[in-house]
């Protein structure tokens, strides 16, 4: 029972799916619930959310390794646990009854916030994750960005369901709450996008034998990486242009002279981890330069991971003192 316990664990990617959750908690309660007295979600419907969507990635991925139990016998063979540790007729089974309940809590949440509409987009989640392992994983492009889409956009869903049913969409908009958040989520497209070419790279191999079209395939890895490369290079610039939008909102607000110690040590905050995030990349972008072995982008992938969750870490800092401004 333990070693079937471990076993799920392991297939459903327990790991990520944290951050995920992480990632949700963080931005219901220091973005949105800081900045809209009033939401549609409660903590308890909150909870139903997270399940609703943690049922619809785990699913996503037990799908994937279903179609993908050929290619990894080459890409992945001592970490393969479909068809070695779990048949394939009992991960069906367990993908069934995931999306079933995904299903039934969302039909729940849906009525609870009178927002029936909303349902299409966990319904469109499932849909894409099931297209994306039967189909687009191994086309040109288009499978990297579907799931830099689905995980950044997962962010924006959550501030539909919580704020669709009370405010206009004109109101969310034109908040501060919704720059804060579009700033998070395409980080987090640009994050993941970069994390799933690599892993096509690292992948070459199988995909190679089952006449995949991935990036790497078309293109061959010295311009794949010069792809990455822009990408990592935009990201650090992007990241350079908030620190100089901070310091210029506080400066500009503030003399030199008035600016209390709270808000000095928040921007110290703040600079600490937007610094550690410009070290990662760089470090990331140094690798990639010199990265020829599997182990070498298994380690990329892994940095990409810690990258992300600097950024989810550094959102109650950033939120709270433009809150204090």
């Amino acid at each position: 029972m333990i070693i079937n316990i471990i076993t799920f664990i392991k297939l459903i990617r327990f790991k990520n799916l944290l951050i995920i959750c992480l990632m949700n908690f963080l931005i219901k309660f220091f973005i949105i619930n800081q900045s809209f007295k009033d939401t549609a979600l409660s903590n308890f419907h909150f909870c139903i959310y997270l399940i609703t969507l943690i049922c619809i990635i785990a699913g996503g991925y037990i799908i994937n390794d279903i179609y993908d139990v050929k290619i990894d016998k080459i890409n992945k063979p001592k970490d393969i646990i479909i068809s070695d540790r779990i048949t394939i007729i009992s991960a069906w089974k367990t993908y069934r009854i995931l999306n079933i309940g995904a299903v039934i809590s969302c039909i729940y949440l849906v009525i609870v916030i009178n927002k029936l509409w909303l349902s299409s987009f966990f319904l469109f989640f499932i849909f894409s994750l099931w297209m994306y392992s039967k189909k687009y994983k191994t086309s040109f492009l288009f499978g990297n960005l579907l799931i830099a889409f689905l995980t950044s956009f997962s962010i924006i869903n959550l501030v539909l369901f919580d704020l669709i049913p009370l405010y206009s969409w004109e109101v969310i908009k034109s908040s501060q709450t919704f720059n804060i958040i579009i700033v998070y989520t395409s980080f987090c497209f640009l994050v993941t996008l970069i994390r799933e070419i690599i892993k096509d790279i690292e992948d070459v191999d199988g995909d190679n034998y089952y006449k995949a079209n991935t990036l790497v395939i078309r293109y061959g890895k010295k311009k794949t990486k010069k792809i990455l490369h822009s990408i990592i290079i935009v990201i650090i610039f992007s990241v350079a242009y908030i620190q100089f939008l901070l310091l210029t909102q506080i400066f500009d607000n503030h003399s030199n002279l008035q600016i209390s110690f709270e808000r000095l040590l928040f921007v110290l905050y703040i600079l600490t981890f937007t610094i550690i995030i410009q070290l990662q990349l760089n470090i990331l972008l140094k690798k990639l330069v010199f990265a020829k072995e599997k182990s070498h982008y298994t380690y990329l992938t892994k940095l990409c991971k810690l990258i992300m969750l600097v950024g989810i870490l550094s959102i109650p800092f950033i939120t709270f003192f433009l809150k204090k401004l």
